[in-house]
């Protein structure tokens, strides 16, 4: 029989999992919200609000979904989430949302028709904002509106405008943003995070009864993997969710998975996997840096964890105030 592995479970997020349903929940009795979720690369974002997202779905919400990309231009998020609905411009001639049309092309164009969209005499994100709230309320209905908004440390700063705005006036209506952005990028994140009106779900590293949970939930009930390889991947993991994923699926391509009460050893040749698939991401996020940053990267892989830091310049060739930045 070929190894293989069942579907990616939610594991270890208990209490966030409640905290979104409870939004959702709030969001179709009618007080609405913002919540940002936030954590490093891999930590689980993405699986928390697909979560949110089934759950919305469920109790009768209409979900729209968008992600924001690198240099992805204005509103690139919202309009990503809104065109996926409203490529018909029929809803644009209703009473309520006629004033705000010119604005709302901005998120979804042709909506403004024969008129040109023009810049308004008050503030443009007071505007827009409101127009968008007006249009999601129709989008809802009775049931309501989850907007899902993934990526956002990659969105642009009158996106997160936007969302401020949507933080402070939902408050009374059926409508749900949930974002998810990463804390380890440079991005506008203050003026979402600081807010008083964003509820801020930051996501931690997962412990070892956690990571042995997602373990056990991919692997079918007939097989497991010895003591010794879930020790290998709760050392190497440090408690992140995808690499733990990795990890497992790499182990599993390399045959440590064995039927229920075997025992596999481990060999120098597994000990030193590197699944493709984690290999490809840190590829990628190393592809994003400048050339002076990855040089400090490479120093302090060589130099190890617990080095002081005033020898990376040294190993680096580079200024203190190069390596600091």
């Amino acid at each position: 029989m070929t190894a293989a592995l069942g579907p990616s479970a939610l594991v270890g997020r208990e209490i966030e999992v409640a905290v979104l349903r409870r939004a959702v929940d709030e969001a179709r009795a009618g007080t609405g919200g913002v919540v940002l979720v936030t954590g490093e690369a891999g930590i689980g974002k993405s699986r928390l609000v697909r979560e949110a997202a089934l759950y919305a779905r469920e109790a009768g919400l209409t979900v729209l979904s968008g992600r924001a990309v690198p240099q992805g231009g204005a509103y690139r998020p919202l309009v990503d989430a809104l065109l996926g609905q409203l490529r018909d411009a029929t809803m644009s001639e209703s009473p309520e949302l006629r004033p705000f049309r010119s604005a709302l092309s901005r998120l979804i164009p042709g909506w403004s028709g024969s008129e040109a969209a023009t810049e308004p005499a008050v503030d443009s994100v007071v505007v827009l904002g409101e127009g968008l709230v007006r249009l999601l309320r129709r989008v809802g209905g009775d049931a309501g509106c989850l907007v899902v908004l993934d990526d956002l440390h990659w969105a642009d700063a009158d996106s997160l405008a936007l969302l401020e705005f949507l933080a402070g006036a939902v408050g009374t209506s059926r409508i749900l943003a949930v974002g998810a952005a990463r804390t380890d990028e440079r991005w506008h994140r203050d003026r979402l995070m600081l807010n008083e009106n964003v509820l801020a779900l930051a996501l931690d590293r997962f412990g070892r009864d956690d990571i042995v949970g997602l373990i056990s939930s991919r692997l079918r009930q007939e097989e497991s993997l010895s003591p010794g390889f879930e020790e290998l991947i709760v050392a190497r993991s440090e408690g992140v969710p995808l690499v733990v994923e990795e990890l497992l699926a790499g182990l599993v391509e390399s045959g440590a998975l064995t039927p229920v009460g075997s025992v596999q050893h481990l060999t120098a040749e597994s000990g030193r996997l590197v699944p493709a698939g984690l290999a490809a991401l840190v590829a990628r996020r190393l592809g994003s840096l400048t050339e002076d940053q990855r040089k400090v990267v490479h120093a302090a892989a060589v130099l190890g964890r617990e080095v002081d830091w005033a020898l990376l310049p040294l190993v680096a060739a580079l200024d203190e105030d190069s390596v600091l930045e």
